[in-house]
This record gives C-alpha cells, sequence and structure tokens, in this order.
C-alpha cells in the first residue's frame, strides 16, 4: 500500500507503521482469546465497536482493514498445522465477515 494514507501520514512513516503493526498484533490477540474463551464476544463487544469508533475519524480504509484479516489469514495458514489452523479457521471468519463493506459502508 505505497500510496495509501490515513490521518497521521502515510504507511511509510515510521509513526504509522508502529501504529499499524500494534492494530495487527491487536486483531491478532482478539483472535487467540477467541479461540481460548471459545467464544466471539469480546471482538463483538471491544474490537469491533472500538474499530467502528476509531477507525472513521483516523481515515484508516475499511478495505484496509478486511485486507489485512485476508493476509493474517493466509499467513496463518501457510504457518500453521491444518489441525491448529482449524480451530482458528470459525473465528476468523467470523472475523472477516463482522468486518465486510456489507457491515461498515465506507463514503
Amino acid at each position: 500500500y505505497p500510496n495509501y494514507c490515513c490521518h497521521t501520514g502515510s504507511l511509510s512513516d515510521s509513526t504509522v507503521r508502529v501504529s499499524s503493526i500494534r492494530d495487527v498484533e491487536m486483531f491478532q490477540v482478539y483472535l487467540c482469546l477467541c479461540v481460548l474463551e471459545d467464544d466471539i464476544r469480546s471482538v463483538q463487544q471491544e474490537l469491533f465497536p472500538l474499530c467502528v469508533m476509531l477507525y472513521p475519524s483516523l481515515r484508516v480504509s475499511w478495505k484496509l482493514v478486511q485486507d489485512m484479516l485476508k493476509i493474517m489469514g493466509w499467513d496463518m495458514h501457510d504457518r500453521l498445522p491444518a489441525d491448529n489452523m482449524a480451530t482458528f479457521l470459525p473465528y476468523l471468519r467470523t472475523l472477516t465477515e463482522m468486518f465486510s463493506c456489507d457491515v461498515f459502508q465506507e463514503g
């Protein structure tokens, strides 16, 4: 995403890069929490509302979030044994559905 720019700058800016990595890690932590709790509610009640509240004002593209989830899923698929991936997959699918364009329309 060489031309992507949010409220605080481009992805090549070190501050934006650090906060973007933190966001990806936050999604990974919430995904792991869902698996550990065997429940998606933490994402529904905490992560999703936070993103809906903050991302538009920070000009974070919803499409960027969707692409990040796809890439995260493919990376997990490439690195995890099939049985471990099967554990994460239902939660990853639900997360992807929650953050879809059908749910959140960018203006």
